[in-house]
């Protein structure tokens, strides 16, 4: 394995990608590089390294920012951005990881195809992009203690085919749509906090996730919105002053032990949402509870 420096040993970054083998790495130094990167196939196991965000920076010219082909790529430490009309980064590949990027002012902030899979994004700085932070349309990915403010669309979109993705740890903040939207099924979303989402906190439209922990604080419409999945399971979260409910639900799902203030309704049922489990959630809201479904049961909610 071999270390390859841009831009003493090779001008560009392309240059350098191109001579490497597999399981190399190529250090990045400080300064602005214009180009648009690509990681063909063929290149598994390369590390692509900067000094640190702003420090390192590359702005796309025809394309995505950089473009992932290669499985087990490493990209780390440097800031990708102002590239409007193109993602930051895009991963068609498996089983890569992103961490320590900042990537800012994209059409889309990081975008997971759907033929990539179990990809890890973490320590993240991903803000002002006009769509999504980051997007997802894949199966079996971390998106782990990341920093999503200001995105135009949704802080995190799951789109489908997706599931089994794992949302940890992520602060998301002022998105132009929902803090993270999931059609999706079997995610675990855990311990993030959401903020002043200019529609949902959450809106999930899948089954079979766990949402637990999650702290929701001023959304715009509901705090978390159950569109039409079912058997998900609502434990310990914070959902407070949302303008409209804090926690929707359709059919067949649990809400437990949740911790729901200062919303305008606290626990909405439609018509139609019926066979919830709504036990021993902490309600203190303008109208605590709207129950219009059918089967629905309410046990020592207070």
């Amino acid at each position: 394995m071999a270390v390859h420096i841009v831009p003493t040993q090779f001008a560009s970054i392309n240059d350098a990608i191109a001579a490497s083998a597999p399981g190399d790495t190529i250090k990045i130094l400080a300064g602005t590089f214009n180009e648009s990167v690509t990681i063909p196939a063929g290149k598994d196991r390369l590390t692509i390294v900067g000094v640190w965000p702003r420090v390192t920076t590359i702005t796309g010219t025809t394309g995505p920012v950089i473009t992932v082909d290669s499985n087990l790529v490493t990209i780390q430490n440097l800031t990708v951005g102002d590239t409007p009309t193109f993602s930051g980064i895009m991963l068609t590949s498996d089983a890569n990881v992103i961490r320590n990027v900042e990537v800012r002012n994209c059409r889309r902030g990081i975008e997971i195809l759907s033929a990539s899979q179990a990809n890890f994004i973490v320590d993240c700085n991903i803000h002002n992009n006009n769509e999504a932070g980051i997007q997802v349309a894949s199966v079996g990915n971390l998106i782990y203690n990341n920093k999503l403010i200001a995105n135009g669309g949704d802080g995190i979109s799951i789109t489908t085919p997706s599931a089994a993705n794992v949302i940890i740890n992520n602060f998301i903040k002022r998105s132009g749509a929902d803090g993270i939207q999931s059609f999706s099924s079997t995610d675990i979303i855990l311990g993030n906090v959401l903020k002043r989402s200019a529609q949902n906190g959450m809106s999930l439209t899948g089954s079979e996730s766990i949402v637990y922990n999650n702290r929701v604080k001023r959304s715009t419409l509901d705090g978390i919105n159950i569109v039409v999945g079912m058997q998900n399971r609502f434990i310990s979260n914070t959902i407070k002053g949302s303008n409209n409910s804090g926690l929707a639900l359709s059919s067949a799902n649990i809400a437990d032990q949740n911790t729901i203030k200062n919303n305008r309704v606290g626990i909405f049922t439609s018509f139609g949402s019926d066979n919830n489990a709504i036990r021993r959630n902490q309600l203190r809201n303008t109208t605590n509870i709207v129950n219009q479904g059918a089967n629905n049961v309410f046990d020592e909610n207070n």
